[in-house]
């Protein structure tokens, strides 16, 4: 099952622009680019499925929308927009509430809701969570210039290349937003400046 069955690319970002500026419609359009890069590079470590793929695109691409109601408790209302919003009807409760819960724990607290899903599938949230933390990280101003060059795993270690005359700002912000796939996947993160 897919969640592309359901409801493309498109249409997500349709909903995205209906609650979101274009300043941060842009951000999650690269937070987006990057966790799939991110993802590619974790697979093979992380054990990645690629069913999720999609599922991780799409909760990047929403991991905001819920600016439109506060700044300061974004994350909880981009969980209520997805799980109210008359658009994502079409879409089974299963991927609905993956994305709401992915989206809404992008922030440092993961969403208590997580604790009614099986122990395989919890993980399994974990490490889309845990690719989306470190994604928005390197995008977190929604300004600077900053590209994502490359990213891979060696001796396990997330090695991040990052290409931009500003990338040196976001080092402290992805070294917070690394501590989960650390601590529960027990993967370093470096990252390089070029």
């Amino acid at each position: 099952m897919n969640i592309n069955s359901y409801i493309s690319e498109e249409e997500v970002l349709s909903i995205s622009e209906k609650y979101i500026s274009s300043q941060n419609l842009a951000h999650s359009i690269k937070v987006a680019d990057y966790s799939l890069v991110l993802f590619d590079a974790l697979k093979e470590e992380l054990k990645l499925s690629c069913k999720y793929k999609a599922i991780l695109k799409y909760s990047a691409l929403l991991h905001d929308i819920g600016y439109y109601i506060d700044k300061k408790k974004h994350h909880k209302h981009t969980k209520n927009i997805i799980m109210i919003d008359s658009n994502f009807n079409k879409i089974p409760d299963e991927f609905r509430n993956f994305m709401a819960l992915i989206s809404s724990s992008h922030r440092k607290d993961i969403d208590k809701d997580i604790k009614y899903y099986s122990k395989e599938l919890q993980q399994e949230c974990l490490k889309l969570i845990s690719i989306l933390r470190i994604a928005d990280s390197l995008d977190h101003t929604h300004k600077f210039d900053i590209k994502l060059h490359k990213a891979s795993v060696q001796n396990k270690t997330l090695n991040i290349s990052l290409i931009g005359t500003e990338a040196s700002n976001i080092i402290d912000r992805l070294e917070k937003k690394s501590k989960l796939i650390k601590d529960v996947f027990n993967i370093g993160v470096s990252c390089e400046i070029n």
